[in-house]
């Protein structure tokens, strides 16, 4: 369990310091690009953070599901006010972070009919890693099988790789909730370092009928979190597969010309 829940933090951490360095890098004319593909994505992700603002009880001041900045790279945004101290909104602040994340991967989850291959990994680091890497195949298969499939398939596959373009949280929604983050990583990483704890001391501490319970608690926890990394595994695989086909290819395209038309003396 605890490289699962290493994996739900890690994962989405290293996907959104890459993304914010491509963002940060890319020509105008790709941003332009980035910005039409944002009319499907954005609205998704601004609504995210608002009905994650909503059901903790976090007041929203001012919300825009589309506005596009250049200069900030920002594509919308959701401000809110909270209570310091209040703990529904610590863990409302800490959530609201990456509940585009998790909107984005149920969305791909459900489209993409994956849901029926959720297993658990095989143990330790190396498992998991293994695991990831298969789940990003499956991710890239569906894909496949449902831009194949015929001109509506294609444009479902379309607005898929869209929305888990615009699905990734950026450093600014982490930054918001951060002190609720950090507040719900320690507290589940000592929930798993205890749960881990009394499983391995077995029926020596909490007697049989509390050994039958925290096994049931166990397997909910483990397979949320399963079912959470794979979400986020596969959001994070069309992501960067729309990344390529989207702006990275145009990008290039569009530098290769220039190139070209610079060597003939701009004719």
């Amino acid at each position: 369990m605890i490289e699962l829940f290493l994996g739900l933090l890690l994962v989405p951490s290293m996907v959104i310091w890459i993304w914010e360095k491509l963002v940060s890098r890319m020509s105008m004319m790709a941003w332009g690009v980035y910005r039409a593909t944002g009319i499907i994505g954005t609205p998704i992700h601004e609504m995210a953070h608002a009905l994650t603002c909503l059901l903790f009880g976090l007041r929203i001041t001012s919300i825009s599901l589309y506005s596009p900045n250049v200069i900030t790279g920002s594509m919308g945004f959701v401000r809110f006010r909270y209570s310091p101290g209040n703990i529904r909104h610590a863990v409302g602040m800490a959530l609201q972070g990456i509940a585009p994340l998790i909107a984005g991967g149920l969305i791909v989850v459900l489209v993409l009919g994956t849901y029926y291959a959720v297993e658990a990994p095989n143990q330790g680091v190396v498992g998991l890693s293994l695991w990831i890497g298969q789940v990003a195949m499956l991710s890239l298969g569906a894909l496949l099988d449902q831009a194949t499939s015929g001109l509506a398939g294609a444009l479902v596959a379309c607005l898929l790789l869209m929305i888990a373009m615009h699905a990734i949280p950026s450093w600014a929604d982490i930054k918001t909730g951060l002190k609720g983050l950090i507040g719900v990583v320690v507290l589940g990483g000592c929930l798993v370092l205890a749960v881990e704890g009394l499983w391995a001391a077995g029926t020596s501490l909490v007697g049989a009928n509390g050994a039958q319970y925290l096994e049931k608690a166990l397997l909910g926890a483990e397979w949320a979190l399963i079912c959470a990394v794979f979400g986020a595994v596969s959001v994070v695989t069309l992501a960067v597969a729309g990344s390529v086909v989207f702006v990275l290819a145009p990008s290039t395209v569009w530098y290769c010309w220039d190139w070209v038309r610079g060597a003939r003396g701009g004719l």
